[in-house]
């Protein structure tokens, strides 16, 4: 048996009949976008969360844990450098360095309590590490002590400068760096002159002038608390990290899963080259962030040592292959058995 199709319609369209269409469909266009313009009800959750499971989410930090990071300055240009410069013992270009105008709050523990506020006259050279020392910043203070190029020459008391804008100077604050045509510098008044161990020390500069301000024995408490604080907990990038790190994960609790991994989890490039299991101390698998988790947690963050170099690009490729379920190559030691992995239900 043949069928034919055909595209003629069974019976003429007539005028009135094709204006009742067009009627119709303007009709259902105009209705279209009143629905469009209503108020729309959006989910307060995931639409995934309207199951019997609460689907938590799965964080896992990756942090940098390189070598770099044990330094007292920032940005990176202040590296090359080779004298003491003024501006590295100012906030403004080197925002790592102490900051009058910030208080500086010592870590949380694992609790959400704070650590107590560090001794001026014993602040601990590393407020992560028992055995790194203390020292009276009353009389021993080194600035940018991790550099052994454009460190102060000798201790001395707790210090820093401070930029003054001349009168009627358009430079009223200053920035670490200037990108002029595409080429990047110091700011010219950040590396304007050398610092000085003598009490007092004045530069003057283009648009205004450094003062060197110390922390004296006739300061109140709160000052001599706040730059101890920042000593001991603020002073070299890993250490900012780890105790910010800790403030903001503090208000987290077990309805999130965290766990925790360095960029470069290994002892050594040849332990990368040669897919060794990762570093236990280097890493921690996704779990309810529960008081057990959340120690845990800390103390592995609070512990971390620096090392190596910051292979950013293979750090990602491993997360990823973490939620992926893969325990092979740069994964090897993360997800050990089925219960281990850090996704717990499948769409």
């Amino acid at each position: 048996m043949t069928i034919k199709i055909s595209n003629r319609l069974p019976y003429p369209r007539s005028k009135a009949c094709r204006s009742t269409t067009l009627l119709l469909v303007v009709a259902c266009m105009l209705r279209s976008l009143s629905l469009v313009a209503a108020e729309t009800d959006l989910a307060s959750r995931p639409l995934s969360n309207n199951t019997a499971a609460e689907i938590k989410p799965n964080l896992l930090l990756m942090l940098d844990a390189s070598g770099s990071m044990d330094t007292n300055t920032l940005p990176d240009q202040w590296g090359t450098q080779t004298n003491p410069y003024v501006g590295m013992r100012n906030h403004m270009c080197n925002p790592i360095y102490y900051n009058p105008g910030v208080t500086y709050d010592p870590p949380v523990n694992a609790d959400g309590t704070k650590r107590p506020n560090v001794n001026f006259g014993g602040a601990p050279k590393d407020g992560f590490d028992p055995g790194s020392g203390v020292v009276n910043l009353s009389g021993n203070f080194v600035a940018i002590e991790k550099s052994a190029t454009v460190k102060d020459s000798a201790g001395q008391r707790a210090y820093y400068y401070r930029w003054d804008p001349s009168p009627g100077s358009q430079v009223t604050t200053l920035q670490p760096i200037t990108i002029t045509n595409g080429v990047v510098a110091l700011t010219a008044q950040c590396i304007a002159g050398n610092a000085s161990n003598a009490d007092t020390h004045v530069i003057t500069t283009t648009g205004g002038q450094w003062t060197k301000v110390q922390i004296l024995a006739s300061d109140s408490d709160a000052i001599k608390f706040n730059f101890a604080n920042w000593y001991s907990y603020y002073s070299t990038r890993f250490n900012v990290m780890k105790t910010t790190l800790g403030l903001a994960f503090s208000v987290l609790d077990d309805t999130t899963r965290v766990g925790l991994v360095t960029a470069a989890p290994y002892d050594s490039y040849t332990d990368y080259l040669n897919s060794q299991p990762i570093v236990a101390s280097k890493f921690l698998a996704i779990k309810d962030f529960t008081s057990s988790q959340k120690t845990n947690w800390y103390n592995k963050l609070y512990a971390l040592t620096v090392r190596g170099a910051t292979p950013t690009r293979v750090g990602l490729a491993r997360a990823g292959r973490y939620y992926a379920g893969k325990n092979d190559g740069i994964n090897s030691g993360m997800i050990p058995t089925r219960n281990d992995d850090p996704v717990q239900y499948a769409c």
